[in-house]
């Protein structure tokens, strides 16, 4: 008798203790079968484990993609997963049992009686509850008799499945939350996990009493259940650009740009060379170009990829290829202060004219002028005089304009006009100098004194401009060694009012170190300029600008090139931009991500990367650990066997140029971008030599 009362506590004891630690993923049974099954969950090798629901109860109102709405509750590495039962089900409107309950539900309406303001508290639950069973008997009759649809009994489990851990656990926690907000009945299935599986499961789908009947249910017409399905198969997005079809269902996938005005869009392409880079950038660039609302402009490293685009759409829109190849001598000149005519707008025009041509003549200097701070003092009164002589007053936007057509010769020319040698002295003086501002009605506190204490207290500014003058006089005098270099000035107006604008490096077959330094600088500082004008002139004129960073990691070269592209990614959303990021080398930017793309990007395309480590490493990067599998078949799959065996294996792999996409960080599929063949075969989308 005391071993039977001794075993009874025993059993007790286990059953208050798992409904005690039923939501601790961790105090699970503990073993390494690939199943097994406790009290309170069921379990996959020593790491996995999936929680049991029933939902008991509804709402009067409930989301029809309430589904979607439980499931946004998931963390990393947790899914859940729904499975429903339906049985056919009729009212019997003509049995006396219903006509009888009719009756009594119209006579329960009527003993409500006059409902006011003063009785309402007492009766309002009442009112609700005749209201809500009004409105269903409607529905169900017309359903029954007008739309002649069928019923059915609805039931549904909901599994949640993870790995053990803090993230399973906030999951299940968060998902008692969100249900109980909405009105939701949730019940956790304990003790007799194996008999609700029997029943639920889609390849036993046992007839047992007693758990359909502990399990809530609704009586729902098809035409509603119809649409409980959070997915239209097959299918990616309900509109916006084409990314392609998706390889195992041959539904398109889609996704609409800039959502809002305001919505941040950085999207990274990448796959190994000759993994479909090009073709799949082209498909989306052929797109967004035929948008009245996009502008363009591509950061075209090699120099050659996009010119055929350009001449086509050239046809019909303005477009500028700008040739930014060495000893090209094509510059951008950022001297002159360009005005949209929106005021928000112009208002940082003046300090982004001269930043630019503070980092030109900088990057004239070399390295040294980061040293040198009497450097920047010297710079920045010679682009100050310039100004100045123009009518130029930084407080006042009216004047701005006055700065048309000033170039950096000019700013050259008032920094040699700083200092001259006075003969009777033997001393360096100011031969125009800030104290002019102050003689023409600008009043900047400085005197004549004051310059000249300046100019012999602090040797260092005389020896700054003596420096300046002679690292870039080569630049700017005719004579010079290096005059070429800004023989070419790119047309301001052409640029701006372009459709789209191609800023060719000519870096195809060279390295960065086979490259001038300067001029490198240079080149990517006149793309930067270039395109920060284009974002301000597009949202102006009420359009996006996109911009294409094409070979991105050959950037990581150039000075300063942090700087100037994190700015893009994190700044250019205010302005409407669209940053699309092309590599065929994510290797290196897992290693140093010094542009903070990873953490700046909202949608992926990436192709075949034969690199186990590298796509293991980019998963994890991306937080899309679960999508590995697909990359895995990218890169085994992605054969074109059309060489040594008979066919046409390109129809038939489904993986060549595929990509998987992840669109906004929510929804992934293995897509192709299928192009009529026509198209695909023209010099738009056709990368290498034309043999014809």
């Amino acid at each position: 008798m005391i071993l039977l009362k001794l075993n009874g506590f025993k059993l007790w004891d286990e059953i208050l203790y798992n409904f005690l630690c039923r939501d601790d993923s961790v105090k699970g049974d503990l073993r390494y079968a690939n199943y097994y099954v406790d009290l309170k969950a069921m379990y996959s090798g020593d790491n996995n484990v999936t929680f049991m629901y029933t939902l008991d109860g509804y709402p009067q109102e409930l989301d029809i993609g309430f589904r979607s709405q439980l499931r946004s509750a998931t963390r990393e590495g947790v899914r859940i997963s729904f499975v429903s039962t339906f049985e056919k089900h009729k009212i019997p409107w003509d049995s006396p049992q219903m006509k009888a309950k009719l009756r009594t539900w119209q006579v329960l309406e009527g003993d409500i009686g006059d409902v006011n303001e003063y009785n309402l508290h007492e009766n309002l639950k009442q009112l609700d509850s005749t209201q809500r069973r009004k409105e269903s008997l409607t529905y169900l009759s017309e359903a029954d008799i007008r739309r002649q649809r069928k019923l059915f009994v609805y039931r549904t489990m909901l599994f949640v499945s993870g790995q053990r851990g803090v993230n399973f656990d906030d999951t299940v926690q968060d998902l008692k939350d969100m249900c109980k907000s909405r009105g939701l009945k949730l019940t956790r299935v304990l003790l007799n996990i194996q008999d609700f599986l029997k029943v639920f499961s889609p390849f036993s789908l046992a007839i047992d009493p007693k758990i359909t009947a502990a399990v809530g249910n609704t009586v729902l017409p098809d035409e509603m259940l119809a649409r409980f399905g959070t997915y239209s198969q097959g299918t990616v997005g309900k509109r916006g650009l084409y990314w392609g079809t998706d390889i195992y269902s041959g539904f398109p996938c889609l996704k609409p740009f800039k959502i809002t005005s305001e919505s941040a869009e950085n999207i990274i392409i990448t796959a190994e060379t000759g993994g479909g880079k090009s073709y799949f950038v082209k498909g989306l660039l052929m797109q967004i170009l035929a948008n009245r609302h996009y502008n363009g402009t591509i950061m075209d490293i090699e120099g050659f990829e996009y010119i055929p685009l350009a001449k086509f759409l050239g046809k019909n829109d303005k477009v500028e290829i700008i040739n930014m190849a060495e000893g090209q001598g094509a510059y951008f000149d950022p001297v002159e202060i360009l005005l949209t005519g929106d005021s928000e707008i112009d208002k940082g025009m003046y300090g982004l004219s001269t930043s630019f041509t503070m980092a030109i003549f900088k990057t004239l200097l070399g390295e040294v002028s980061e040293q040198n701070e009497w450097i920047d003092i010297a710079l920045g009164d010679a682009v100050s005089l310039a100004y100045t002589k123009r009518g130029v007053i930084m407080e006042d936007m009216k004047t701005w304009g006055n700065s048309k057509g000033l170039t950096l010769f000019d700013v050259y020319a008032c920094l040699k006009d700083l200092t001259v040698s006075d003969g009777s002295t033997g001393t360096d003086k100011f031969k125009q100098s800030l104290f002019e501002r102050r003689q023409s009605g600008v009043s900047l506190g400085v005197t004549q004194n004051d310059v000249n204490r300046l100019v012999s207290l602090n040797p260092g500014y005389q020896k700054a401009l003596e420096f300046c003058l002679g690292k870039v006089s080569r630049y700017f005098e005719k004579s010079g060694v290096n005059a070429s270099l800004f023989k070419n000035r790119i047309p301001v107006h052409d640029v701006i009012a372009a459709k789209l604008v191609i800023c060719s490096f000519g870096m195809a077959g060279k390295s960065e170190a086979n490259v001038d330094k300067i001029q490198m600088a240079l080149m990517q500082l006149c793309a930067a300029n270039i395109s920060y004008l284009r974002s301000v002139f597009s949202k102006s004129a009420g359009k996006y600008n996109f911009k294409l960073w094409e070979e991105f990691q050959r950037w990581g070269g150039f000075p300063d090139a942090d700087k100037t592209i994190t700015t893009a990614l994190t700044g250019g959303r205010k302005l409407g931009d669209i940053n699309i990021i092309v590599t065929n080398n994510i290797a290196d930017m897992l290693k140093d991500d010094k542009f903070g793309v990873f953490s700046n990007v909202q949608s992926i395309a990436i192709g075949c990367i034969g690199d186990a480590g590298v796509r293991e490493a980019l998963c994890k990067r991306l937080s899309i650990e679960p999508m590995k599998q697909e990359l895995d078949k990218l890169a085994i799959e992605n054969k074109d066997m059309g060489s040594y065996v008979q066919g046409d294996t390109f129809l038939s792999n489904p993986y060549s140029k595929a990509f998987l996409i992840g669109l906004d960080k929510t929804v992934h599929a293995l897509s192709r971008m299928s192009i009529p063949a026509d198209l695909a075969k023209s010099d738009i989308f056709r990368t290498g030599i034309n043999l014809s």
